[in-house]
């Protein structure tokens, strides 16, 4: 058998061979998969405390806006109220968890000027309570006046017939519902209270009348110091400098 006769025969038994290398080479790849549970859902509205206030506007708002902040981590309300609105008085529109209840209710006004602490109770479909404390905060402008003395000289003011009093300064109301007139004494007390005149409608100027009348009735003396103070909605202001009176009525 000559030598290309000996190649041929040969040539089956190489590519088996070969065939049986490369399968060998080959792994088979097993992919192994493991089932995962999803994280559990807390449900993050039924979870929580039913004795909570949920939302708290105020229903007397108009498209302005009037802004309420319920903090449940404190137990706070905070109402912030404009100044222009001018309220004494609020109407509370209450969001509460179903089947909670509120005192005092929340169809109750609210008053702006509270002398006491305003507290709600909530309590839940559970009988558990919580008390919230209510905050009125009125956004309103500094209540700036000028003096109507210098530091030296208290102008004085004559009783001869009505006095009238221009009383000038920055962001007063003009409304008399609001804005009012005190002359107070050394110790602060208020002796005398001015009537509001609609004379000058404008918020750098306010006119307030005092009757000679009602100064005999207060006592008022002649020569002696007094304070003018002026109060606009939420803010008081005094003046620094005194002012005196003349020709009192006996």
């Amino acid at each position: 058998m000559n030598h290309q006769q000996r190649l041929i025969k040969s040539l089956p038994l190489f590519f088996v061979t070969a065939g049986l290398v490369i399968m060998a080479g080959c792994k088979k790849e097993v992919i192994n998969w493991t089932e995962t549970k999803p994280d559990p859902v807390t449900d993050t509205v039924t979870t929580q405390a039913d004795n909570r206030i949920i939302s708290f506007a105020v229903a007397t708002a108009d498209e302005q806006g009037i802004y309420a902040n319920v903090n449940n981590s404190k137990k706070e309300v905070t109402i912030y109220l404009p100044s222009d609105y001018a309220f004494n008085f609020i109407e509370p529109d209450i969001t509460l968890p179903q089947g909670a209840t509120i005192s005092p209710a929340a169809t109750e006004l609210l008053p702006v000027f509270s002398t006491t602490p305003i507290t709600y109770t909530v309590t839940g479909k559970s009988k558990e309570t919580a008390q919230y404390k209510v905050n009125i905060v009125v956004q309103q402008p500094q209540l700036i006046l000028a003096e109507l003395s210098t530091s030296n000289v208290p102008k004085v003011y004559s009783f001869a017939a009505a006095v009238f009093m221009l009383i000038k300064g920055e962001n007063i109301i003009p409304n008399g519902a609001i804005t009012s007139m005190q002359v107070l004494d050394a110790e602060g007390k208020t002796v005398l209270s001015g009537a509001y005149e609609a004379t000058a409608e404008k918020s750098t100027e306010i006119t307030f009348s005092l009757s000679p009348a009602a100064a005999k009735t207060a006592g008022i003396t002649a020569g002696t110091n007094y304070w003018v103070q002026v109060s606009s909605y939420a803010l008081k202001t005094k003046m620094k400098y005194p002012i005196r009176f003349s020709n009192i009525p006996q």
